[in-house]
């Protein structure tokens, strides 16, 4: 009988891989600085979703209660507002602490993870202030709730193909 996981398992195997990967694994030829991923996470009270963009336009959306999206890059939307988040995850690498370490946030908070063949780099900040437009990262957030509401959009012609 093969063996049982957990959602829980499955979301910290699937997050573990997401901050893991390299831009060789995934063949992205990027600059020792470049960003070839980035991870946004966002702490809620009793979950944390979690982004994941990909340089080549993937994107993938786990939920740390269970479940999650795969995909995007057959979708002309959801691949540029992928692409579109790690360029400009770049502009802020420079602003961001070096990481060794992935902690989820808290609740209410948001956290990015921009991973690149030299370093990983990180910044949080709450969810509030990133949305109001009071974080110097808000454009970042903006950017990573495009590629969330492309995959809605998606997901909608999906349930209601006629309109």
């Amino acid at each position: 009988m093969p063996e049982q996981y957990t959602p829980q398992e499955v979301y910290q195997g699937l997050r573990t891989m997401a901050l893991g990967v390299t831009a060789e694994q995934i063949g992205i030829d990027a600059g020792p600085h470049e960003p070839y991923a980035v991870v946004m996470e966002t702490g809620y009270d009793h979950a944390v979703v979690t982004l994941v963009a990909i340089a080549d336009g993937s994107a993938s959306i786990y939920f740390s209660t269970g479940g999650g999206l795969h995909g995007g890059v057959a979708h002309d939307a959801k691949r540029g507002a992928a692409v579109d988040l790690v360029d400009i995850a770049g502009d802020f690498a420079g602003e961001m602490d070096t990481v060794t370490e992935f902690p989820q946030p808290d609740a209410g908070d948001v956290v990015f993870y921009v991973l690149t063949p030299a370093a990983s780099y990180s910044v949080s900040d709450s969810e509030q202030s990133m949305g109001l437009g009071q974080s110097p990262f808000t454009p970042l957030f903006f950017a990573g709730q495009r590629l969330i509401t492309e995959y809605r959009r998606v997901n909608e012609v999906n349930r209601n193909p006629s309109g």
